[in-house]
């Protein structure tokens, strides 16, 4: 394989898909989910974000925006044991699978039954959930 020179998108790409094969050997090693996140790039250099998460007996995994939920989740009128609860919005179901803090318009996570995530404020959530 030629050298990358990291300032192209097809580059970076080749960059990721590669880091991600290697970190998964890293984490069934290990027993962990481990997966890429961003990537920041300028020219010759880039910082590639990985996150470590551990699995549970049952096979899930302790995922950052669920640990961060249980943290939170008075800060949003709701209580911790909410998480996995599931709401409607829009005619369409969702599980409450968490939140990022630093999101303060739409900080709290549902998941559809096709497994795509969206963003939704902490209203929407409790109000919903608050019906059920």
């Amino acid at each position: 394989m030629e050298n990358l020179s990291l300032n192209s998108k097809s580059d970076l790409i080749i960059l990721r898909t590669e880091l991600e094969s290697a970190i998964k050997v890293v984490g069934d090693k290990l027993g962990l989910k481990m997966e890429t996140g961003g990537i920041v790039y300028s020219g010759s250099n880039a910082t590639i974000k990985v996150l470590a998460s551990t699995i549970n007996e049952d096979g899930s995994v302790n995922e950052k925006e669920a640990d961060d939920f249980r943290v939170y989740a008075r800060g949003y009128g709701l209580e911790a044991d909410d998480l996995g609860k599931t709401f409607t919005a829009r005619g369409t179901r969702y599980t409450l699978v968490g939140c990022k803090p630093r999101s303060t318009k739409y900080p709290l996570l549902g998941e559809r039954a096709d497994g795509k995530r969206f963003k939704f404020t902490r209203e929407t959530v409790k109000s919903r959930l608050i019906t059920q």
